[in-house]
């Protein structure tokens, strides 16, 4: 069975923040990682219209070609391409032709184009905010900052068309619906809220410190840590208690015991270590999980998808392949049955009205003998009981009793 695979729809206002939003981010890339590598300015404009070029060159492809490996023939030539023509960086724009591949592997089986404003993008811009701290470069703080402001507010005007949408689909099925007010409160709405998004950004400009900020993120997570990291100490103070566990003194202010005392015993260091190991292996499970799980996903809904027609190919499993539906058998009854002895008894009898050459293959057994004549060439009684014995035959599908033959065979002599 084949199911439709089909490339979303994608109105035009959506589709214009879509590649604004991409614009930024690719541009935005281009630019950080030439002022990290301190390219000439001439040298970083090259470079902005190098990805934006490749950008357009994979949303072609996206649109015009399903087959995979000429996909990925066309992605790679366009990878070669951005590595000979860099004018900085060869890796990065080598790897910047990468992800663009991938991307839109992954829009393709997915059937979603990418990358629409969201609320993960917001974290887009904190990396090079962590670079900037990194590398002591105000400029990229303050770049990254802008950067944020307008991703913010590109999402806010997507979740806002979006909204609109749905909207407009709902109010279809009403009558008289007061489009234009409903267009214009909802442009003033928007307004307000990008406006005060705005604001607010700038206050946390002027007035956060971003160090301070990452700070105290650290601090809650180291905080989360050792909270289970007490709470075994605990658990095995009253499990085991001729274990020591409370060799360390406890700190005189807040009654508590410090991280860094605590690791002082040696006891308490090999919990902390084999927390800490069983975390990093935990998380790292989980996402090597997630990268298998997605990637055998992903090779099947791209192989699934066919933007030409919309077909799709249903890939089995092993196990599939081997459960096989019973395969059933009709067996049709043979010449000297009995259902076929009522068949031919009930030819005789249409043929019998002189008008059979009416009859067509459509016709059920009611049209077949009006049409035929065969009904008025017998008594009303006599016809409905021929009737009654030939839809039992033909359509109860149980076994034909030889009272039900020779009933018929009395009728129609």
């Amino acid at each position: 069975m084949y199911d439709e695979r089909i490339m979303l729809s994608e109105a035009k206002p959506q589709k214009a923040l879509r590649l604004l939003t991409n614009a930024l981010l690719y541009v935005s890339f281009s630019t950080v990682t030439g002022g990290l590598l301190k390219a000439p300015a001439g040298r970083q404009v090259f470079g902005a219209l190098l990805v934006l070029l490749a950008a357009a060159w994979s949303e072609i492809i996206q649109e015009k070609v399903s087959r995979l490996w000429l996909f990925m023939l066309l992605h790679a030539i366009s990878t070669a391409a951005l590595y000979f023509a860099a004018p900085y960086g060869r890796t990065v724009f080598t790897a910047f032709g990468i992800f663009l591949m991938l991307l839109a592997m992954s829009s393709h089986a997915r059937r979603i184009r990418h990358i629409n404003p969201g609320l993960f993008l917001l974290l887009y811009p904190l990396i090079f905010y962590l670079i900037a701290l990194f590398v002591g470069n105000e400029e990229l703080k303050v770049f990254a900052t802008l950067l944020e402001i307008a991703l913010l507010a590109l999402y806010l005007i997507y979740r806002n068309l979006v909204s609109m949408e749905r909207t407009y689909v709902t109010a279809g099925r009403y009558v008289r619906v007061p489009y234009g007010k409903i267009r214009k409160l909802n442009t003033a709405y928007l307004l307000f809220l990008l406006l005060m998004g705005l604001a607010v950004s700038a206050l946390l400009a002027v007035f956060a410190d971003g160090e301070r900020f990452f700070a105290v993120v650290g601090d809650v997570i180291l905080f989360i840590i050792a909270g289970v990291f007490y709470a075994l100490v605990w658990l095995i103070s009253h499990l085991t208690p001729w274990i020591d566990t409370t060799a360390v003194p406890r700190s005189s202010e807040n009654g508590s015991l410090a991280l860094e005392e605590a690791l002082q015993n040696p006891l308490l260091k090999m919990i902390w270590d084999i927390l800490m190991t069983a975390s990093y292996i935990i998380i790292i499970s989980l996402v090597l999980l997630f990268l298998v799980r997605y990637l055998k996903s992903f090779y099947r809904e791209f192989r699934a998808t066919r933007m030409e027609n919309g077909d799709q190919r249903i890939l089995l499993g092993r196990r599939e392949k081997k459960e096989k539906a019973p395969r059933v058998r009709e067996r049709r009854p043979g010449y000297f049955s009995n259902e076929a002895r009522a068949r031919r008894l009930y030819v005789k009898y249409i043929r019998s009205g002189g008008a059979s050459g009416n009859v067509l293959p459509q016709h059920v057994p009611e049209e077949i003998e009006r049409v035929s004549r065969a009904r008025e060439m017998r008594s009303p009684e006599s016809a409905d009981r021929i009737h009654a014995v030939y839809e039992k035959v033909r359509y109860s599908g149980k076994r034909t009793e030889s009272d039900d033959l020779a009933l018929l065979r009395e009728e129609t002599a």
